[in-house]
């Protein structure tokens, strides 16, 4: 839920909305990047998932009560309260409760640092120009302040975006790239090898009003909004078929 909530609150809303409404497409760059995530944090890709490529197929991770099902049986092993958080953590799930609506959510790994503990958002490209993205940082922002209000001492919050494929390995890494973090200036960039890495600044006041007004979604207060820009519409997976969608007869890249 943690990622639906991030890109409502920096893409577009209504992109989540259809993904609940309509079939997705998964193409063979979603199964890659589900099997780079694996290899760079050292898991095995649940579910490597038996996804065929093409359109009406299983979501990665299906929601409602099927959904819950998923967190309890393959994640509810690695609940926060049950890992070691004196070593590097892949995989960490976490519970929130805001407004009585829980948050589900899947750190990618939870390190720890000087008293206190960092969290890394993951994220694999097949593309040679990455690009950290807003709700990318978002993301990283919401776990943060999630295991804050769960009383962890967390301070620090990173994404790391790789190329599938690449020598970079995080889970090989992570001893070593624990005193770079460190000394990162806050909100900058830097590059460690093939892996372009964010120190995310977190706001935590904005980073609840961002969900609260998410909430109001799920709880059907209120109809999803769009932020149909160009830019926005033309990597949507829905943008032959979305009412709002300004980029129909575009190509993707």
């Amino acid at each position: 839920m943690v990622s639906n909530i991030a890109v409502q609150a920096k893409v577009c809303e209504y992109r989540v909305h259809l993904s609940n409404m309509m079939p997705r497409e998964v193409g063979e760059a979603s199964l890659g990047g589900i099997e780079e995530h694996g290899r760079q944090l050292g898991v095995r890709a649940e579910a490597g998932y038996d996804l065929d490529v093409g359109k009406s197929v299983p979501t990665l991770v299906n929601r409602g009560e099927e959904g819950v099902e998923y967190f309890n049986n393959v994640v509810g092993s690695r609940w926060i309260g049950k890992v070691d958080l004196s070593n590097p953590s892949p995989e960490v799930a976490v519970v929130d409760l805001v407004s009585g609506v829980p948050i589900l959510g899947q750190i990618d790994m939870v390190i720890p640092l000087k008293e206190a503990l960092g969290i890394i958002e993951l994220k694999t490209t097949g593309s040679r120009f990455m690009e950290i993205r807003d709700h990318e940082m978002m993301q990283a922002s919401i776990y943060c302040v999630m295991m804050r209000r769960l009383g962890f001492k967390c301070s620090r919050a990173f994404v790391v975006k790789v190329m599938r494929g690449a020598s970079f390995v995080l889970r090989n890494e992570v001893e070593e790239l624990r005193g770079k973090l460190l000394d990162m200036p806050p909100g900058q960039a830097t590059r460690v090898g093939s892996a372009l890495i964010r120190d995310v600044k977190v706001d935590e006041s904005g980073v609840m009003r961002d969900i609260e007004n998410a909430l109001g979604y799920w709880l059907y207060k209120r109809n999803p909004t769009h932020n149909n820009s160009i830019s926005n519409c033309k990597h949507c997976d829905y943008r032959f078929t979305c009412p709002f969608s300004t980029a129909r007869g575009r190509n993707r890249f």
